[in-house]
């Protein structure tokens, strides 16, 4: 009796010690991946320059930092440099840098020369830009030198230059502004030691295997961009000094298509788990064209956007993977694709009323391609057009630049907000990992990946586009509207610490990217060409004849516009002085005249443009 009690009693208790010792064997477990190696991705570091530019080049100036020195050394044509005190600069020059002290310091007869590397298609390419600095360009644009110039011989007697354009401490958020006729470059500035405010979406997944999802607001100060971070910017702006440039051409082909405006935007990544902070470019372009309705004061604009991002600079795959304790549980995150944008445009009116604002594109089925008609814009109605041209309106717009339709992979999804629209993109996560659990010792493993054709992780680029339309512009003369642009990218991936998660963050966040629209041509009035000294009608019949066939002669009695009286008047003045030069080559034909003619070019209030076209047997003489 007393051993059969025994007996069992041992039993309990090996029975007990056996469920310690396998209970103990399950704390204990190893992870399956505990001897794996460790993961920790690197972002490079060292410059790679892919893209070179041969173009001569004139230097002006010597205090270039952060992205310009990075442009010098892939400009691999002749280099020329230069005191802004100069007088002149070499014929071939195709490309001018200048620094802010040089402009400051700058001689008018070295202003003129770069008009006119700017006139024959040439770029100039400022580095870090304050109001005064494009207050030249915009002077350079229309023509207005003479002005400018007086401006900054009184600005420069006090200092006070600096405080009116924004001083020095205050460069407009750019790190360089390149400009050509009709194509603009801007460079927002890429560091500058200030935080960087980051919206972030956390989906993780709770203890009962469910998913929930908050927002996070936080700030990061991004160490200043590496010799690769830099070097990407770099690569983006030689690519844009390789582009084809548009000469001064003559009449209406000087302005004839969609002013251009490239902005290359930072946007700052920081990983998650190693911390390390990544920055690269997005690319933003805005064409804009523009219309005026002399008959009812309005400005139309056709406004369109093209976002590119770089998601193949974002892309690490499985950049971490890290053991956090002795049984091997690790951390692990891969990343990042492209999640999507939110874009929201605003018209700052400043008092002025917008009419309308319709046809944005693409809706949310997508790209429809119509023509487009104006509310309230009668037939025959004069319209002043972005290439400086005047016409009737005959019928509805077409636009050049279209917007395609949308990546299957992209949900798109357009709201109306109040007289305005915006548009937000979600790209779905490509990265996740298999669920885990608390109370097993196993790690999460990588189940998803973006395919290797993924707009996610490629470069991806999506387009808006619609129209403005503003009451009684009349009096706003060569004064432009601004369009405020609320910018969001964001960037998605994957993390494993216990329970799987997923990220979407901001990598680029402006609620008020401000970009300057065109000014319509609000002005127009006729100009003719007024013969004196009118003694033989043969003659003069002869003459006539004669001027007709010259297609010089004839484009001046077209319909001009501009922006304001003192534009058109110039831009009246060089095309008839251009005339001139032409008809200088064919003074022998004229041998035979026995008297002399002279011809003014006056506008409608009898006003003289430029100089006297004299025309004789002695040839044709202009003064």
């Amino acid at each position: 009796m007393t051993t059969n009690l025994l007996v069992k009693y041992l039993s309990l208790l090996i029975g007990g010690m056996m469920v310690l010792v396998l209970a103990s064997c399950k704390d204990d477990e190893l992870s399956p991946d505990f001897d794996e190696p460790e993961v920790n991705i690197t972002i490079p570091t060292e410059d790679e320059v892919k893209t070179t530019v041969g173009k001569t080049y004139a230097v002006l100036g010597e205090h270039f930092d952060e992205v310009t020195p990075y442009v010098m050394k892939r400009m691999t044509g002749q280099r020329y440099s230069y005191s802004p005190a100069a007088t002149e600069l070499a014929d071939n020059v195709e490309i001018v840098f200048l620094d802010y002290d040089a402009l400051m310091e700058i001689s008018e007869e070295m202003v003129y020369e770069i008009k006119e590397v700017f006139d024959r298609g040439g770029a100039v390419y400022l580095h870090r830009p304050n109001a005064l600095a494009l207050m030249f360009f915009d002077l350079v644009m229309y023509d207005e030198l003479d002005d400018f110039m007086a401006w900054l011989e009184e600005q420069l007697k006090d200092g006070g230059a600096q405080t009116k354009a924004g001083g020095k401490s205050n460069p407009l958020e750019r790190d360089s502004y390149i400009i050509r006729r009709n194509d603009h470059l801007d460079l927002r500035d890429i560091y500058n030691g200030e935080q960087v405010t980051i919206e972030r979406f956390v989906t993780e997944e709770t203890e009962d295997g469910n998913e929930q999802t908050h927002a996070v607001t936080e700030s990061l100060t991004p160490d200043e961009p590496s010799d690769y971070e830099y070097g990407l910017f770099a690569e983006k702006v030689a690519e844009w000094l390789n582009g084809e440039t548009k000469t001064r051409a003559s009449d209406g082909e000087m302005l004839n298509s969609a002013a251009l405006e490239t902005i290359l935007l930072p946007c700052v990544l920081k990983r998650q788990f190693d911390e390390k902070t990544f920055t690269c470019q997005a690319e933003l372009k805005v064409w804009v064209s523009t219309l005026y309705n002399f008959e009812t004061k309005q400005d139309y604009y056709h406004v369109l956007l093209e976002e590119t991002y770089p998601g193949d600079k974002f892309k690490f795959g499985q950049y971490y993977s890290k053991k956090v304790n002795k049984w091997g549980q690790r951390q692990k995150a891969a990343g990042y694709t492209y999640g999507g944008l939110y874009v929201k445009p605003t018209l700052d009116t400043e008092g002025y009323t917008l009419k309308d604002m319709w046809n944005p594109q693409p809706e949310n089925e997508g790209a429809i391609q119509k023509i487009e008609t104006i509310d309230g814009w009668n037939l025959n109605s004069q319209l002043g057009y972005s290439d400086g041209l005047t016409a009737l309106l005959t019928g509805g717009f077409t636009h050049q630049q279209t917007v395609s339709n949308v990546s299957k992979e992209i949900n798109i999804n357009l709201q109306k907000s109040g007289t305005g629209y915006y548009w937000k993109y979600d790209i779905p996560h490509k990265y996740e990992y298999s669920k885990g659990a608390i109370s097993a010792v196993t790690n999460g493993k990588l189940i998803s990946e973006p395919d290797k054709n993924s707009i996610s992780t490629t470069v991806c680029k999506t387009r808006q586009s619609w129209n403005w339309l503003v009451n009684n512009t009349e009096r706003r003369g060569n004064k432009a509207f601004y369009m405020d642009l609320a910018l969001t990218l964001y960037a998605k991936h994957a993390y494993f610490a216990k329970f799987r998660a997923g990220h979407e963050e901001s990598v680029y966040n402006n609620p008020k990217l401000r970009i300057e629209l065109p000014v319509p041509n609000r002005f127009t009035k006729n100009y003719s060409v007024v013969a004196d000294n009118y003694q033989d009608d043969k003659e003069m019949e002869l003459i006539q004849t004669f001027l007709n066939s010259v297609r010089e002669y004839k484009d001046i009695s077209k319909g001009y516009c501009a922006p304001e009286e003192k534009i058109l008047d110039r831009q009246m003045e060089e095309r008839w002085n251009k005339m001139l030069k032409t008809l200088e080559s064919f003074g022998s034909k004229f041998s035979g005249l026995k008297n002399a003619y002279t011809f003014r070019l006056k506008d409608n209030k009898g006003k003289q443009i430029g100089r006297n076209l004299r025309i004789s047997n002695k040839g044709v003489n202009k003064y």
